[in-house]
């Protein structure tokens, strides 16, 4: 790990633990074994490795992604059940970034990190409405929307518990939410929508 991650990942526990305004450089400098001038030589500021925090993170979690939608040998129902199984696998084991950005803390640091957050939750759930699509094809199309809007709730209730209630949570209860979330009937749902819009 490079020293520049050391920090990342020393910061994030910190401000999952602390907050983010009660953490100090000094702490970070402390918790990463580096001296606090030695930490400006990579970050300018707090901010900066808060935002660094959550790219660094989300980068890795969208390109683990991304390699599941270009495996052939699966169906769209498997990618979409796999991806968001390693979705979940990344928060159990990284629940320091679920505290920051399942506490709202993300938009009390600066605009800049409020809009990227906003841009990756943009970004989140409509990877969920494609894939719904995919898998249920295009007559689901106007109300693909709704149905990610569902799964991204499930998904965010999970997660919210696993970082609010700081209890560790064995992944096969996170498998049932994962099979419920991607195996939820958008058929069912679509069909009852045009019913009630057909009256």
């Amino acid at each position: 790990m490079s020293k520049k991650e050391t920090i990342i990942q020393a910061a994030m526990k910190l401000f999952a633990q602390k907050g983010y305004h009660a953490t100090s450089m000094q702490e970070i400098a402390e918790q990463s074994g580096m001296a606090k001038g030695s930490i400006y030589n990579y970050f300018k500021s707090k901010e900066e490795i808060a935002l660094s925090i959550f790219r660094y993170h989300y980068e890795m979690l969208f390109q683990k992604l991304e390699q599941v939608t270009t495996d052939d040998t699966l169906s769209a129902r498997e990618k979409f059940e796999k991806q968001l199984m390693l979705q979940i696998e990344e928060f159990v084991r990284r629940k320091e970034l679920v505290g920051m950005h399942m506490g709202e803390q993300a938009a009390k640091i600066n605009e800049e990190v409020h809009q990227l957050v906003f841009r990756i939750r943009a970004q989140t759930i409509n990877w969920y409405r494609k894939a719904i699509i995919d898998i249920y094809g295009e007559n689901v199309r106007p109300f693909a929307l709704d149905c990610a809007t569902m799964v991204n709730g499930m998904m965010k209730e999970y997660m919210f518990y696993m970082a609010i209630e700081k209890k560790r949570i064995a992944l096969r209860c996170a498998r049932t939410v994962y099979v419920a979330a991607a195996r939820c009937d958008c058929g069912k749902f679509y069909y009852k929508r045009c019913s009630a819009f057909n009256r």
